[in-house]
């Protein structure tokens, strides 16, 4: 089976159910059904073979949220092409970040056609940009066969086997350079099939998301999913979300919204912006909040459903996951809402294991249950040597599957550095407990100050809850100096925020919380953190321009 094959059998179940609902502002929507994507789908198929792209080629995608990423992604497959989604770079704080991003995918990947919005491509022609040629398509034009015949046009197109590439995914580069995960249709359907089978997705279902479409959760959660289970996506721009995310709890309520999806950010930026707002929203019909896309915070968790209290969403809603585009999204997933247990953070940090704390202990952490694995799935725990490691050893966490990549695109090194006996090497630290992932935090980024492993999130996590620190504007990581590893904490402070207690503020904040305190804090510009295109801090990053010095400062602290 394919991607094709399944649109196309699908496309016969409730022809008139639209399957993706784009939202815009001033109540205004584009309504995709079946017929109207096979007709999109066809004008780009067109284009494409126009431009010479052939059986194999890639076609890179710079889209937003729109009907064209839709048609264009769709389209890749009537044509044998293999899309590549990154996001459009537009003008502002980060914008030469994104050209130069756009510009190695391309490369990387030696796309045949670009597909993008007019002003970047306007932005693209006039800085001379080497890019392939752009794939601009007129969806209005008289020589495309009506929606009604279209779908009988798209049936005899030969189909992609499915060993074939059905889509390059690039990583989002939180610690390293973003690379190509090459996933097949064979491995793009076994993930969907255990997602539908976890999340219980069935025909007529209606899901809302605000995840931009080019990142992994959006991409299957929002074009993928509702084509092969006959179910229904409204999606709403993630530039809506930021400038009012309470679009999102509204679009739940007017759609009766079943399924969604948000890293813990969101909730937080949720929760912050309902203060204060009266609403009278009926969410009790979500029984699913896939959480993930970063380390979930129980307390944002917990604030977050103390908000939603009044709006009757059942806290069985909320799904812990763990997920990676290496296996083209979820690996697992935790039920019947968020479940933590309590370890000593003194056997994690210096013995490398996840005991239970004892009822009295002061030393304790709390870690969230993440779920077993996905149908298919196998998860084990290794140390540093690849030896497979018992329950509450704490190790690397690695992964066999059928969703699996088959490579990085073009890059055998990173490719045979990825694998070991046939598992992949996620760059992970957790444990397994009754069959159970607990996530610790990244191999890279973990930090050994006086023999204790230090995950740089509970850092994080402590400095971001101290009052005018900036949600997501934190950035922890270990420097060596004079042969010893230290500390290091910058902060972004709220606009309106005087700083001058802030740096002794966060100290303390961690040493009640860890026992130790940063040897070097340095208070940042708001937005100067390095971040992905999906949001995630840039940890190696921020260090990197720690180091070069290339991040300005507002003040800093010395030695604790």
């Amino acid at each position: 089976m394919n991607l094709l094959d399944v649109f196309r059998r699908n496309a016969a179940i409730a022809p008139d159910l639209p399957r993706v609902i784009i939202e815009h502002e001033g109540g205004q929507s584009d309504e995709l059904t079946p017929a109207v994507i096979a007709r999109g789908m066809i004008a780009y198929a067109e284009r494409y073979r126009e431009l010479g792209v052939e059986r194999g080629d890639r076609v890179l995608l710079a889209l937003p949220t729109s009907k064209e990423f839709v048609f264009a992604f769709w389209g890749c497959y009537l044509s044998g092409a293999v899309p590549v989604p990154t996001y459009p770079p537009l003008p502002g704080a980060r914008f030469q970040t994104g050209m130069d991003r756009l510009a190695r995918i391309a490369e990387r990947s030696r796309a045949r056609a670009l597909v993008t919005i007019p002003a970047l491509r306007d932005l693209l022609t006039s800085m001379d940009r080497p890019m392939p040629p752009f794939a601009e398509v007129d969806l209005d034009s008289g020589q495309l066969p009506s929606p009604e015949h279209s779908l009988a046009r798209i049936q005899n197109t030969p189909a992609p086997d499915p060993e074939d590439l059905a889509l390059i995914q690039f990583t989002s580069g939180s610690t390293s350079a973003p690379r190509g995960c090459a996933l097949s249709h064979r491995a793009v359907l076994a993930n969907l099939t255990a997602i539908m089978e976890r999340f219980q997705v069935q025909q007529g279902l209606r899901g809302v998301l605000w995840l931009p479409l080019y990142h992994d959760m959006g991409l299957i959660s929002g074009v993928f999913l509702p084509i092969s289970a006959a179910a229904t996506a409204v999606l709403i721009g993630p530039e809506r979300f930021l400038m009012d995310p309470l679009v999102w709890l509204e679009a739940l309520h007017r759609h009766r919204g079943v399924l969604t999806a948000t890293p813990t950010f969101g909730m937080a930026y949720v929760t912050r912006r309902l203060r204060g707002r009266d609403m009278h929203l009926d969410l009790s019909a979500v029984r699913g909040i896939c959480v993930g896309a970063e380390p979930v915070d129980p307390n944002v968790v917990r604030a977050f459903l103390d908000a939603m209290a009044p709006f009757q969403l059942s806290p069985e809603a909320i799904a812990p996951s763990y997920g990676l585009a290496e296996n083209t999204l979820l690996v697992s997933q935790s039920a019947k809402g968020m479940r933590v247990e309590r370890v000593s953070r003194r056997s994690l940090e210096t013995q490398k294991r996840a005991d239970i704390a004892t009822e009295d202990a002061t030393d304790s952490v709390e870690v969230v249950k993440l779920g077993k694995p996905i149908s298919g799935a196998e998860l084990r725990i290794v140390n540093d040597a690849g030896q497979v490691l018992p329950q509450r050893a704490v190790g690397e966490v690695e992964l066999r599957s059928p969703s699996t990549m088959s490579e990085y695109f073009d890059d055998p090194q990173a490719t045979a550095s990825a694998f070991r006996d046939g598992w992949l090497r996620t760059g992970d630290i957790g444990y397994l407990a009754n069959g159970e992932l607990h996530l610790i935090g990244r191999a890279k980024d973990i930090i050994i100050v006086a023999g204790r492993n230090i995950a740089p999130q509970d850092i994080e996590r402590l400095a971001g809850n101290v009052e005018g620190v900036r949600p997501g504007g934190v950035a922890a990581f270990g420097v060596n100096a004079d042969g010893t590893e230290q500390i290091v904490v910058l902060i972004e402070a709220r606009p309106t925020q005087d700083t001058r207690a802030l740096p002794q503020a966060v100290r303390q904040a961690c040493a009640d919380g860890l026992g130790i305190k940063p040897a070097i804090l340095r208070i940042v510009p708001p937005g100067s953190l390095p971040k992905t295109s999906s949001g995630k801090l840039q940890r190696s990053a921020a260090r990197d321009a720690y180091l070069n010095g290339s991040l300005a400062s507002t003040e800093a602290g010395g030695a604790a």
